[in-house]
C-alpha cells in the first residue's frame, strides 16, 4: 500500500511540475489582484467572469501537458 502510494504521488508531482511550467508564462498576481479588485468593488458579475476566466487557464494548463 506504501508503495503504491508513493508511486501515484511521484506521478501527480511530474504532472504537477509539467503544469507549472505553463502556469508560469501567466501573470497569475495580476489575476488574483483583479478578482479582489471586483470583490471590494461589490461588482460579483466581473468577479464571476474574472474566476471563471482564471479556473480556464489553470485548467488548460494542466490538460494541455
Amino acid at each position: 500500500m506504501k508503495r503504491i502510494s508513493e508511486q501515484l504521488f511521484d506521478a501527480a508531482e511530474r504532472y504537477r511540475l509539467l503544469a507549472l511550467e505553463q502556469v508560469l508564462e501567466r501573470d497569475e498576481l495580476a489575476e488574483h489582484q483583479a478578482i479582489v479588485d471586483a470583490c471590494i468593488n461589490r461588482d460579483p458579475d466581473r468577479a464571476v467572469e474574472l474566476l471563471k476566466h482564471h479556473y480556464g487557464q489553470t485548467f488548460d494548463a494542466i490538460t494541455s501537458t
